[in-house]
Parts: structure tokens; C-alpha cells; sequence
């Protein structure tokens, strides 16, 4: 097939979920099908990162994320009003949506595929071709747990309101698409209430098994390890409330554990963490994840907000380290309590798994290697990206 990609993020270099899945997923598909890729990025040198995308796609082009621009007191209040959510208008592009319809004008294209909700909104200037988005997350889910975590007012009166608009706009644009994928079964049963005979399947997020592999010789049992884009809300919620809320407990009784907190762009409340907790350590932007994963006695993730499915878990798992979740953390994937993780609501019941698993080496054994196993059967990415494959031949020869 002759496949053009239409991405709200840079797919390259792969270091945060929704870049992780859509690099993979194009790199496979690349050796057997002809890929273009039209994306937004956020300046000039993720605009040269992705010139290494020219391995899997035969063109590439790159369009910039306009700046928020002022806008008059009453426009802003009728923007309020009637305007489509914030987020989504932070994608919007006249240059980008020109050259979406200049390209499929000049090449036949077997299929559009788009992927997050921000570029859902060029739908329109691909004409008669069939068309598939890719929901990472639903955002009205995703915004409406947001609402819980900390935030200054106005951002949570600004979440609250794209949490309105995100419950019409998803439905609404999405029954443009000839069929839409979603990442869970939860997700795909949330759509279905809301978008009756809405064309919808599940591929589901992946992980690199053969880069993600376990190193038992490195783990050291008093050692907690979460990894994520650490400017995230979820992640930053997540980590917060851990650190103050379940820690305690867990210091009681094993006093020289030690987390650490691993990935980019740590936000003010994260860098405060280590800076009021020794047993906190909070690396920012690290050039590998896999020998802090390695390290861990006990791999947590306690997210209370957020969406979709979490790649982390994966990564974790195909490692083969034991993972204490809570119910949002691993909604959405196939796993099981007691099988390949164990999971908690409430500090004291998190924090007590944690220390059952930093004192039990066999338990910690046999939920890696029964994590490792799950992943290898049903979450590795070439299984996920023939699982798309197969869904975007069906949606072009049906329609």
C-alpha cells in the first residue's frame, strides 16, 4: 500500500508513549509498504531529528507549531464559549492543512492514517481517501481525571473547560473517519456508548523486546524506579502524591530505599521532590532508561490520572521486573493481579506490595518472567504493527 502518516508529534527520536508507538509501528510497516509522513514539530531541531524517519518513509515534511497568539478580551470570551478545545487548536496550521490537500492531489494514496487527536481536525483536506485516526488516548477521559490532580485555578478552570468540549468534539470528529483504532478494549468500549456504529478496532500499544530485555544481575532489592515524561501532569500527579503519601510507609520499613524518578523535562513539583527527600533522586533527561529499569528491586507505577495504555509497563515487564500498579496505571492491558504484577489502590495497600516484593526475591522472579512472557505473546511490536496492517487493508479495500 501507499500509506501517508499525518502526526500531531515527531516520531523521531522515540522518547516519550505516543512517539514510542508511532515510530515503531511506521518502521515496520516501512518493509513492506511505501510510507509519507506530514508532522508537526516544535522547531527546527526536531525538525533535523527527523530526518532519520528517511529510513522508513519515502518523504517527510515537517510544518511548526504556530505560537499561541493574543487574541482581544472578547474573542477570547467567545473562544471560551464556542471555540473547539485548547488543546486542539494548539495544532492547527493554514500552511500544514494547504500542503495536506496539495499532496493527496498530486500522489494516489491507498490511505490517510492520522494520529492523535490534535491533527484529527485536517480530516477535511484529504477529500475521497479513505481515512483511519488513531485515538492514543480519549481525551475527555483523559481531561476528566485530570481535574483531580493539583493545579494553579485558571489551568484547572482551562481543563475542566476542554473537558466539556472534548466530550462533543471526539464523537463529532472522529464519525468523520472511516475507522478509528483506539489502544484498549476499555477505550474501544467508551467510544461505542458514545459513537453507536462507529467503525472501531484495538491495536494495542507494544514494546521492543529484543532492546528491552532482562538484566537479573544488576537488580538490587531497595531500589524503586518510575520512568515518563516527567512535565506530563499524570506523571507528575503520579509522582507527588508517591513520594508524600506512600514512601512514608515504605521507609518504615525498608529505610534506605531509594527512588528514582527517570526521564525528561521534570516539572517544578518533581525537581522539589529530591530537593526535600534524599531517598528521592530525579535525573531528568537520561541517554538510556534500560540500566535504571535493570536496577530496580521494584518497578511502580501509581498513577491516578491519565488515559490509554502505558508503555512504561511494558518496557518494565519485557525486562522481567516486578511492577506494582495501581488500576489506572495498567488499565487497558491484559495483565493480571498476582499473575505478571500486582496491583493497589490506597497508599498503605501500594506501599505494603512494594515491600512484600522488595523482601521476596522468588515472588519478584516469577512475575518477571510471567510479564516477559505476556509481552513476547501479545505486546511485542511487529505483532502490533501486523494487527494495523491487517486493519488498514481491510479499511482501503472496503472502501
Amino acid at each position: 500500500m501507499n500509506l501517508l502518516f499525518v502526526a500531531a508529534e515527531p516520531t523521531y527520536p522515540p522518547n516519550s508513549g505516543d512517539r514510542i508507538r508511532m515510530y515503531h509501528l511506521i518502521k515496520n510497516l516501512s518493509f513492506k509498504h511505501r510510507i509519507s509522513l506530514i508532522c508537526m514539530v516544535r522547531g527546527d531541531e526536531e525538525a533535523r531529528n527527523m530526518l532519520h524517519m528517511g529510513l522508513y518513509c519515502k518523504e517527510i515534511r515537517c510544518f511548526h507549531r504556530p505560537p499561541r497568539r493574543y487574541k482581544a478580551a472578547v474573542t477570547r470570551a467567545l473562544d471560551f464559549l464556542f471555540g473547539p478545545p485548547y488543546y486542539v487548536q494548539d495544532f492547527w496550521s493554514e500552511e500544514m492543512a494547504r500542503a495536506l490537500k496539495e499532496t493527496v492531489s498530486k500522489e494516489r494514496f491507498d490511505l490517510v492514517h492520522f494520529d492523535l487527536v490534535g491533527v484529527a481536525q485536517y480530516v477535511d483536506y484529504v477529500g475521497d481517501v479513505p481515512k483511519v485516526f488513531t485515538a492514543h488516548d480519549i481525551f475527555f477521559i483523559k481531561t476528566k481525571r485530570y481535574l483531580k490532580a493539583e493545579q494553579p485555578l485558571m489551568e484547572k478552570l482551562g481543563t475542566f473547560r476542554d473537558c466539556l468540549k472534548f466530550y462533543r468534539y471526539e464523537p463529532r470528529m472522529y464519525k468523520k473517519f472511516d475507522h478509528v483504532i483506539v489502544t484498549s478494549e476499555e477505550d474501544a468500549l467508551h467510544l461505542r456508548r458514545r459513537c453507536p456504529g462507529l467503525e472501531l478496532s484495538v491495536v494495542p500499544n507494544g514494546v521492543d523486546t529484543e532492546f528491552y530485555r532482562p538484566r537479573p544481575d544488576q537488580e538490587e532489592d531497595h531500589i524503586l524506579v518510575y520512568t515518563g515524561t516527567m512535565d506530563n501532569l499524570a506523571n507528575t500527579d503520579a509522582m507527588v502524591h508517591f513520594v508524600r503519601e506512600v514512601l512514608p510507609y515504605i521507609k518504615e520499613r525498608v529505610p534506605k530505599v531509594k527512588l528514582y524518578v527517570v526521564g525528561r523535562d521534570p516539572s517544578e513539583p518533581v525537581k522539589r521532590l529530591a530537593e526535600e527527600d534524599s531517598s528521592v533522586a530525579v535525573t531528568g533527561e537520561v541517554e538510556d532508561v534500560r540500566p535504571y529499569i535493570a536496577r530496580a528491586g521494584v518497578y511502580v507505577v501509581p498513577l491516578r490520572i491519565g488515559s490509554g495504555t502505558r508503555l512504561k509497563i511494558l518496557e518494565a515487564l519485557a525486562m522481567e521486573k516486578a511492577v506494582v500498579s495501581t488500576p489506572v496505571g495498567c488499565e487497558g492491558l491484559r495483565v493480571r493481579h498476582g499473575r505478571e504484577v500486582l496491583v493497589a489502590e490506597g497508599p498503605r495497600k501500594f506501599a505494603s506490595y512494594v515491600v512484600k516484593l522488595m523482601e521476596d526475591k522468588d515472588l519478584r522472579r516469577r512475575l518477571g518472567r510471567n510479564g516477559r512472557g505476556l509481552v513476547e505473546r501479545e505486546y511485542d511490536w511487529r505483532i502490533c504493527a501486523r494487527r494495523l496492517e491487517r486493519t488498514l487493508e481491510e479499511v482501503s479495500n472496503r472502501c
